[in-house]
């Protein structure tokens, strides 16, 4: 599996960049990029052991469920992420999911292209949030400044080529093996 980039991951999310056939669309889920399927039928049981499901939810590919699938994603850090359709360099973005954690994505108004931004740029770009909080029986609004786009974080590793590897104790960019 050559065809498959790691972009980012969580503790329940995977996010995968998959260069498949070109023909089938950005549906087609990781049926072009097994070379050996014989192999994988033979044994994805050992990698995957399942118990109490039938043979059809167990093989499902990798297990795998798809949330929401795109033509292209950016990807600055866990749970900042931007899935779309459409081309960067003609200006022809269409938005599809916009996803950044503890802000309000109807008030904080961003665009795909924000996120290409802080990705190319390394800029963190801050919103205005309005939490309400009660202290004393007494009721405020607050208004705090909050980072909605940055690309500090600390679950990814990021080798000499540019790709990214899971963040794992112990080990750095220099144990990895670069082909």
């Amino acid at each position: 599996m050559d065809r498959v980039h790691f972009c980012n991951m969580d503790t329940d999310s995977m996010y995968l960049a998959i260069a498949g056939s070109q023909i089938e669309g950005y549906k087609q889920g990781l049926k072009y990029v097994i070379k050996d399927q014989l192999f994988y039928d033979l044994h994805y049981k050992e990698w995957l052991p399942w118990s109490d499901f039938t043979v059809a939810e167990e093989k499902k590919l990798m297990g795998l469920t798809t949330e929401s699938q795109e033509e292209n994603i950016v990807c600055l850090a866990h749970k900042y992420y931007s899935l779309y359709n459409g081309n960067e360099l003609n200006d022809d973005i269409v938005s599809l999911v916009n996803q950044m954690k503890g802000v309000s994505k109807k008030k904080a108004n961003l665009t795909t292209n924000d996120y290409i931004k802080c990705l190319n740029d390394g800029c963190n770009i801050n919103v205005i949030t309005n939490n309400l909080q009660i202290k004393m029986g007494v009721m405020s609004m607050i208004s705090m400044e909050k980072s909605a786009l940055t690309r500090i974080h600390n679950k990814m590793v990021v080798l000499a080529n540019g790709c990214c590897a899971p963040f794992m104790y112990g080990i750095n960019a220099d144990n990895y093996l670069i082909e």
